[in-house]
Parts: C-alpha cells; structure tokens; sequence
C-alpha cells in the first residue's frame, strides 16, 4: 500500500483475492452489493458514489455518469460540490450491474412517494440514502468498509484502492491506456502512467516474453 502522499499506486491484491472480496460481499444487504460493484468497476470515489443519483443513471447507454461529488460540512450535513480536479466521465458498466442499481433506484424512488413533504431533497434522488432521502456521508463508506475486511478477515486494503485495483486489473488486460486513463478520469494519459507505472512494467515484461518463442529453433 503506497505511504501517505505517495502518488504512486501499489496495491498487491491478485486476482484470488479479488474473488474472495467478491465472495464475502455476496453476504453484505443488497445496496452495500452495489455500492461495491460501482466503485471497482468504475472507479469512483467515495464521494463521488455518494452524489449518485437518478441523474446520474444513464439506462439506455448502460452507463453511470460520473459529475459531482458530496463534500461534508463541519456541521454534520453534506453538499454538492465538483469532482477532483473537476474531471467529470461517464464510466459503462456491465448490463448484470444495470440490473441492480435500476433496483435499488427503483426502491429509493418508491420511498420518495411514500414520504413525500418529509424527503428532504425534493430535486434529488440519492442511489445510497436514508428512508428520508438524505445521502450517505462519504466517511461512513470507508467505515462500514473497514468493518467488513475484518469481519471476513480479508487482506487489509482501503475502500479507495478498490480505485486501484481495478485500474490495475484493466491495465492487466492490456486495454489500450487511453481507455482506461478515460475511466479513471485521469487530466491526461501521462498522469495514469506515473501513478500505475509499477504495473505497466509488469504487463510490458509479460508483452517481451512472447518473443522468447523466435529464439527457438523453428519446428515442423
């Protein structure tokens, strides 16, 4: 895990541990599910799925737009406020993953009916919010995830490196960095490299291995 203010990312949970973590989600309520799935297969930040709302849904692209974020006030509440750098993307997400969060969205919209006058932000639905509407504050996400590591006794690793880890698992792919640089709504392609440069290695070691086949003698 990379030491405070490192701006290199160097997260090593393989592709088992990555199961095992899909493994115990499996058992988490059905919002945490998809509070899960959305942060490793987009990329988002707490912050950023916390400002998740029905705006940010696109259906008919299979997509999740990705253009704000929650900022938490000294007081105890939470606003609207940009994304990092102000980088906004739409991430595509998988039709399985459509599937849940039109759900979930669906529950969260039968709510708002129910309560009416009483749901506190009438031009907002919130993808994680209370029985009143109000969206989860970003610092519960990390808490609630570091309480189920140790409940499922699973490697150490924050709710912000399920970031990493699924950058680095597309860059194992050998997807083209551009694309993925995009997804990670990164200002510029040089900025994915320096931070996953460690993985880029690895992945071009791999590349130079399928070359050790011309060293041998032609058979056949």
């Amino acid at each position: 895990m990379p030491s405070k203010g490192s701006s290199k990312a160097q997260i090593n949970y393989n592709k088992e541990q990555i199961w095992e973590l899909i493994d115990a989600i499996k058992t988490e309520p059905f919002d945490k599910q998809v509070l899960f799935w959305i942060a490793f297969i987009t990329s988002a930040r707490e912050a950023e799925i916390a400002a998740l709302d029905d705006n940010s849904i696109l259906i008919d692209e299979c997509a999740i737009r990705i253009d704000k974020s929650l900022g938490e006030m000294s007081g105890g509440g939470v606003e609207i406020i940009p994304t990092k750098n102000h980088l906004e993307g739409v991430a595509a997400i998988p039709e399985t993953l459509m599937v849940m969060v039109e759900k979930l969205l669906l529950d969260k919209k039968k709510w708002k009916m129910l309560m009416r006058d009483k749901w506190e932000y009438p031009d907002n639905v919130f993808l994680f919010c209370n029985d009143h509407g109000r969206p989860i504050r970003p610092d519960s996400i990390s808490q609630w995830w570091i309480r189920f590591i140790k409940k499922n006794q699973l490697p150490k690793v924050r709710f912000h490196d399920l970031r990493h880890i699924s950058i680095t698992f597309l860059i194992s792919q050998n997807l083209p960095m551009k694309s993925i640089s995009s997804r990670a709504r990164h200002s510029k392609i040089g900025t994915t490299m320096d931070i996953y440069g460690h993985s880029i290695v690895e992945v071009d070691r791999e590349a130079a291995q399928l070359f050790e086949q011309f060293f041998s003698k032609k058979e056949g």
